[in-house]
């Protein structure tokens, strides 16, 4: 009786198993978790039939003109200089009626902004875009995509230092003058602009995913290895917001005679105190696109052609086992179906053998195998419903195409002959006989004396852990 009762606000975690709990796909409860902003009431609107429910007396507020900033810069740092700048220049005003403009809508009942301290940020951001969307301005994407560019094109400062002092970066005081959010949000925005903001007519009208694509170009195409290694952490949404235009930069950089975009791999240094895995951003927009079952191809053949890179760090995330991790036979890093999935594992064979021979070399590698979770899309559903694991007879499947090609591409090549000989004496008995049938042919007295010494090495070695280790009758 005259107690009010406060309801905290779930964290992400709790608010997506809820979802999950009342029958929603696991994708899609994370995506609803990120753009409803873990908000009941958000969700109940956006799902809501009665349009009352789904128009809030806050879009007729005479504030709301400012809901533009939040709309496109999702959030900010008031406590940075360079965030407000920024703000007062897509408003093109300036920020202390801008502030006022927030605070006072931050007062309406369910607002769409929260304010956290110094930080302004949006509650639900697909929300605002869906309900605000239509009111944006083709001078107001201007400034937007100017604002983005002055960001994004600026090299990084750290990278003024020697490797070895970068992890004081801020004590030198070689830092970007805007916020983290801040970038990290105008890079989402461009997802979100990209995904859905053809969704709005008024946007549509304004041609905004040829923008976005157009703006991912400008920055990537003919990319420095300074350009690659200030956007390092950028990377993954600047893949998302323009798959097409992002594989096509790197493909392009990959043919380029010093290939710019490889210093991402060979920037990496140390995993211990102060080392930075420079091309992870690379690893993760690449397995966020590869869940497209369109762009496998692409993607796979990418990271073939970075495996090649040799990486002198001691970081468990390279480009083999991303490769890898995308046909692996249980749980496949793809929502592209088994037969998809021999098709582009025969294109690796034809384009890039080693790197193919490595994939099949541990797809029917025996024995218990472990597995961490690829980097999904944020925004758009390419993950739907895959990613889970597969049924024991397409992993069976998946295992006998493997091993059969695995064979065919051992024959004649006593190294690879070895790798395959070495992989089953021990573990898979039964195949021993095939692959010594692979030795045959160097019996010959024709043979290559190198390549009879390679086979020879190896069984000896073979012989010997047997006689040593071996206690089977």
């Amino acid at each position: 009786h005259g107690e009010t009762l406060h309801l905290e606000r779930p964290n992400i975690y709790e608010f997506e198993k809820a979802l999950i709990a009342i029958g929603m796909e696991e994708s899609d409860a994370k995506r609803f978790a990120l753009s409803t902003g873990r908000s009941w009431t958000v969700f109940r609107r956006q799902r809501a039939t009665n349009l009352s429910i789904r128009h809030p007396a806050w879009l007729n507020a005479v504030q709301s003109s400012s809901l533009c900033l939040l709309c496109l810069l999702g959030s900010w740092n008031a406590d940075k200089e360079a965030d407000r700048q920024v703000v007062e220049q897509l408003a093109d005003r300036p920020y202390v009626d801008i502030e006022r403009d927030l605070k006072q809508l931050a007062q309406l009942d369910d607002a769409p902004l929260l304010s956290i301290g110094t930080v302004w940020k949006a509650k639900s951001p697909l929300e605002l875009l869906n309900l605000f969307g239509g009111r944006i301005t083709r001078s107001e994407l201007d400034r937007f995509f100017l604002i983005a560019r002055e960001m994004l094109i600026a090299p990084d400062p750290q990278l003024e230092l020697p490797e070895e002092e970068r992890y004081a970066a801020a004590v030198y005081g070689k830092v970007h003058p805007h916020s983290g959010l801040l970038f990290e949000s105008v890079c989402d925005s461009l997802v979100k602009l990209a995904v859905r903001g053809s969704e709005q007519p008024g946007l549509m009208a304004l041609g905004i995913e040829a923008r976005v694509a157009h703006f991912v170009h400008e920055l990537l195409d003919n990319a420095d290895a300074r350009r690659w290694l200030s956007l390092a952490s950028h990377l993954p949404m600047l893949a998302e917001a323009a798959p097409t235009v992002f594989l096509t930069a790197v493909e392009k950089s990959l043919r380029l005679p010093e290939a710019p975009v490889t210093q991402l791999l060979m920037e990496s240094r140390t995993s211990g105190m102060g080392g930075r895995c420079w091309h992870a951003g690379l690893l993760w927009a690449l397995e966020t696109l590869a869940w497209a079952p369109s762009q496998l191809a692409r993607v796979a053949l990418i990271l073939a052609r970075l495996s090649h890179t040799p990486i002198t760090s001691n970081w468990s995330n390279t480009p083999g086992r991303s490769l890898f991790a995308l046909f692996r036979s249980w749980l496949p890093k793809t929502a592209a179906g088994l037969q998809d999935r021999i098709k582009v594992l025969d294109l690796l064979i034809k384009k890039e053998p080693d790197a193919a021979f490595g994939v099949l070399d541990g797809l029917t590698e025996p024995g218990q195998q472990f597995a961490f979770d690829a980097a999904r899309p944020k925004w758009r559903e390419d993950d739907a419903g895959a990613g889970k694991g597969v049924t024991y007879a397409e992993m069976n499947e998946m295992h006998a195409a493997a091993k059969v090609r695995l064979f065919q591409m051992s024959a004649g090549n006593p190294s690879r002959i070895v790798t395959l000989f070495q992989n089953t004496s021990k573990k898979e008995p039964s195949d021993v006989f095939p692959v010594l049938s692979l030795m045959e042919p160097f019996t010959t007295p024709t043979a290559n004396d190198d390549d009879r010494e390679i086979l020879r090495k190896a069984l000896r070695e073979t012989i010997r852990w047997h006689r040593n280790h071996d206690d089977t009758p």
